[in-house]
């Protein structure tokens, strides 16, 4: 009943048509899994083995006492990973800060502040299910190799895309 509520009270709230088509995949759902919905709710499961739970992730912290859980691991402290925000597709959905907190923060307009950030090594996780989860396909998720010995007798790109990274 609490779920039927919740989805009574979003339809119709947005500019768009993304609150309705949500409340309505919500009212499908309940409808069509009364039963199985039900039996969890209650405790007892679909039968099916569970693999372990979802990580909730608070003060950027992992979750202990879960296979994958514990404390962050340091391995040298500095992050491996950079995440970009390509702005000509970027439309300021804000699922990156949602998902993605400890390296984006909204501006006034609703688009990311930051370009490029580097991803701390607990939030790794979550900064892929950012790149994946963007609507817009705007984020990429890149090695940082500027930490690492560049390789010997190979040619040095620009950071740039296509022929003009390749000085063509």
């Amino acid at each position: 009943e609490a779920l039927k509520q919740v989805a009574k009270n979003v339809k119709r709230r947005g500019a768009c048509s993304h609150p309705d088509g949500s409340a309505m995949f919500l009212e499908s759902t309940i409808k069509a899994f009364t039963d199985d919905l039900a039996a969890h709710v209650l405790g007892n499961g679909c039968g099916r083995p569970v693999e372990g739970v979802l990580p909730l992730f608070e003060d950027g912290k992992l979750p202990s006492g879960i296979p994958g859980g514990g404390e962050p691991e340091d391995n040298g402290g500095g992050s491996r990973q950079k995440i970009y925000v390509d702005w000509t597709l970027c439309r300021g959905h804000g699922l990156c800060a949602d998902i993605l907190p400890e390296v984006f923060e909204l501006g006034a307009d609703g688009f990311p502040t930051v370009a490029q950030a580097k991803v701390p090594r607990f939030a790794e996780a979550k900064a892929l299910r950012a790149v994946r989860r963007c609507p817009a396909l705007a984020l990429r998720l890149e090695e940082d190799t500027r930490s690492q010995a560049p390789a010997k007798n190979l040619p040095v790109l620009s950071q740039g895309r296509g022929r003009r990274a390749l000085g063509r």
